[in-house]
């Protein structure tokens, strides 16, 4: 139930702020955030591919004559950083069961940086990107060999070499 309020509440920040949705792809929502909720028993319109709870310590300490309230902070460096999935929702709750036993409780849901590139894996993205660039570069290629056609014998292209392109260069 917390993890479906966190959820609701995020996408209703989102869609105040003008920003995008989170989560709209449809297959890794199959893949992934459908197993989720199938686990925890949540419904399925929510998005998150992993939730955290975290349990802190809330203590006080004494420095200098000065007590201060602290908590212990909890890092995550595995998020996904695509757009609409680069976001990380946080609820936090304060307990007190007495003045000496206080605790944060954190509900974290957020997207993993490792289903990102199981769905779209780098070796297979860069692929078209390599295949796009050579295509664009042989039709440069031949798009420069017509324009300066019979300027020089130079035939073979080389980014690095000027000499095809400027009769100045000697």
């Amino acid at each position: 139930m917390l993890v479906e309020f966190l959820w609701r509440v995020s996408q209703d920040l989102q869609e105040e702020a003008n920003d995008s949705p989170m989560a709209q792809d449809f297959l890794r929502w199959e893949e992934y955030a459908s197993k989720l909720c199938d686990y925890l028993f949540i419904d399925h319109h929510v998005g998150f591919e992993a939730v955290t709870l975290v349990m802190s310590p809330i203590v006080t300490v004494t420095d200098q004559d000065k007590e201060r309230v602290m908590v212990l902070e909890h890092t995550d460096v595995m998020n996904d950083n695509l757009g609409g999935y680069s976001r990380t929702c946080v609820m936090n709750i304060c307990f007190t069961i007495n003045p000496e036993v206080r605790f944060l409780m954190q509900v974290i849901g957020n997207f993993r940086k490792v289903v990102g590139q199981y769905m779209v894996p780098f070796r297979k993205s860069i692929h078209s990107t390599v295949l796009n660039a050579e295509t664009y570069i042989d039709s440069w290629k031949k798009q420069m060999r017509s324009v300066f056609a019979g300027v020089s014998t130079y035939t073979h292209w080389n980014p690095f070499n000027r000499k095809p392109f400027f009769l100045d260069d000697e």
